[in-house]
């Protein structure tokens, strides 16, 4: 009796590992870059989303690649485009016009006028012109991926990756590329695949082939930059390779031979999650609890048949009992009566059922077990309830030991996975975004607008990164508190922008900043704020006297009279009552009230043993 744990394994690991796609955050690596960052920032955001390439559908197939059938997964990035034609395009500088004709002048043949000077006209370019374009993160099957042989480790190879990505797919687009004659009738069985398709195996005919990206450096000894890579592809029936080139996606300086633009490694991305000493193909999780899995599912077919083999059955002396009574039991009829000459227990009696030992069922607890340690997984973590009861603080160091090894995992392979292709797909963006397009961005107000941009737009070097938790799954409640607790710890700070706080709080509680947030009014004008500091010997001057005077009528009567030292000291004293006391100072303000809020933080006297 199979038992589905690699299903709910896969599914729920493969939720916890990568849960959407990652809001990326870039940084340049140059001053002068912040405003590319602003426009280059959603831009790729929104190439890597559903409306672009779906970052978060590929990843998923590539991560039930790693933990189900293969234990590592690959996918290219790339961009594919229809040219028909070409147009020209500005490249942003200024050149005499070369249409221009000079007007003929009397007395051009004496060389007595002036000949005039063509006019300055925008400089253009010829570009192909793309009719049609795509940019794809597209998973290749572990049974085409393939690594260059002699690794000792799991990452890539300085030889390059060969894999079958999809040749036997679009047929007419390759026939379109010139890969394949017009008259090619295909090639045979596609072999790259896992499974197999009675559906696909019987659609005609197919093209199916290899496509290998390489070092240049490692076989061109003309090729020094070691980033330099080539394409070669074999189609299967053709003896000769159908392509071999430089890659489409880079491009280098055919002067200096420096890299200038494009992306910097292979566009076949291999990753697994785990390392295996001296071997490129390292077990998934479901080939690690193979054993166990099948050790249960042999536990479980033992204890179905026990349950076949030990159904309640009845005996009965069939010399003591009646023919229609012994129908009348065989038939089952509810509150049936049937009359006996004695004891009806001597008569009637269940035949004994054989007892399941109890190892049996514990062995099975054993075995989950086992598998829940080797994935990292539990009944917490399934969202099953378990038979035991558990205390708050042990459930606790549960799930934080299982968060250890999840975050490594999440951090050493779909982590890095993620990040290369972003930075694989922003670079072939800003090799062939030549179209201007617009995209909506936040200004440093915080207001939404629409901006235009191009490959020009966004050139320059970046530092990709993903911003904090945005592709795993947080729990609404604690981001809620989260948030709440940050604005209170932040609310008086001088350095922090609390617009910008409520502009990403608000979100959380279904509200639209943009409607809620009303436009700060600019402060008044301060009042005027005039004040005056007087020694003793100034009240000789009659001014200050009169100043004095009007402004505190108390001191009227003393300023009234000579200035006599009995005055001036009169007068300083009447003045120093006047003055208010500061008072206490303020009162620090208290983060949490209650510091023993939280599950485990009880504060309090610590017990002591008892002395005798």
């Amino acid at each position: 009796m199979p038992v589905n744990v690699d299903f709910y394994n896969t599914e729920q690991k493969k939720a916890q590992l990568f849960f959407r796609t990652p809001k990326m955050a870039l940084t340049p690596k140059l001053p002068g870059l912040e405003d590319a960052v602003t426009v280059f920032e959603p831009v790729l955001n929104e190439k890597l989303g559903p409306h672009g390439v779906n970052f978060a559908a590929a990843m998923g197939e590539c991560l039930f690649d790693g933990l189900c059938p293969a234990g590592l997964w690959a996918m290219k990035v790339g961009y594919e485009g229809v040219q028909d034609g070409e147009v020209e395009v500005p490249t942003g500088g200024m050149v005499p016009d070369p249409n221009f004709e000079a007007p003929p002048q009397p007395g051009n043949v004496l060389n007595l006028n002036a000949v005039a000077q063509p006019p300055m006209v925008p400089e253009t370019q010829a570009v192909p012109k793309i009719i049609y374009e795509r940019y794809f993160t597209d998973r290749i099957s572990p049974a085409a991926a393939r690594r260059s042989g002699g690794l000792s480790r799991q990452r890539l190879p300085q030889g390059g990756v060969a894999a079958g990505s999809g040749l036997s797919r679009m047929w007419r687009w390759r026939v379109a590329k010139g890969w394949v004659p017009q008259g090619f009738g295909g090639s045979g069985e596609d072999k790259y695949r896992l499974t197999t398709d009675p559906k696909i195996e019987t659609r005609g005919p197919i093209v199916v082939g290899i496509e290998i990206w390489l070092r240049a450096s490692r076989f061109d000894p003309k090729v020094k930059h070691p980033e330099w890579f080539r394409q070669l592809v074999f189609i299967d029936g053709i003896q000769k390779a159908v392509l071999y080139r430089d890659s489409p996606y880079q491009r280098f300086d055919p002067q200096t031979g420096r890299f200038l633009v494009g992306m910097r490694r292979n566009p076949i991305h291999m990753k697994a999650l785990r390392y295996v000493a001296d071997s490129a193909y390292p077990p998934s999780d479901c080939t690690v609890s193979r054993t166990q899995v099948d050790e249960l599912s042999e536990a479980r077919t033992q204890m179905r048949k026990q349950r076949k083999r030990s159904l309640p059955l009845r005996w009965i002396d069939r010399n003591r009992a009646a023919p229609d009574d012994i129908d009348r039991i065989k038939r089952g009829d509810v509150q049936s009566i049937i009359p006996t000459d004695g004891r009806g227990d001597e008569i009637i009696g269940e035949v004994a059922r054989a007892e399941f030992p109890r190892e049996n069922f514990n062995i099975v607890n054993v075995i989950q077990q086992d598998i829940d340690k080797e994935w990292a997984l539990g009944s917490n973590q399934q969202g099953v309830t378990e038979d035991t009861v558990r205390s708050a603080t042990e459930l606790s160091l549960i799930q934080s030991n299982i968060n250890t090894r999840q975050d490594y995992e999440r951090n050493s392979a779909s982590s890095r996975s993620r990040l290369k292709s972003a930075e694989s797909l922003g670079a072939l963006v800003q090799l062939f975004a030549d179209q201007q397009e617009y995209v909506e961005i936040v200004g440093q107000d915080g207001v939404k607008r629409l901006a235009a941009w191009d490959k020009t737009t966004i050139a320059g070097e970046f530092v990709y990164d993903a911003k904090p938790n945005s592709a795993q799954r947080l729990d609404a409640t604690q981001d809620k508190k989260d948030w709440l607790d940050w604005t209170n710890f932040t609310a008086k700070s001088p350095v922090v922008n609390q617009e910008e706080i409520i502009r990403e709080g608000a979100p959380k509680f279904g509200f639209n900043p943009q409607r809620i947030m009303k436009p700060q009014e600019p402060p008044p004008p301060p009042e005027p704020n005039v004040s005056f500091r007087f020694s003793g010997s100034d009240l000789a001057i009659p001014e200050v006297r009169a100043l004095l005077a009007t402004t505190n009528p108390k001191l009227a009567p003393i300023l009234s009279g000579p200035p006599s030292p009995e005055a001036v000291q009169a007068t300083m004293q009447q003045l120093a009552k006047g003055q208010p006391h500061g008072g206490t100072a303020d009162k620090a303000d208290v983060l949490s009230k209650h510091s023993g809020e939280q599950t485990g933080e009880l504060q309090g006297p610590t017990s002591q043993p008892a002395v005798m």
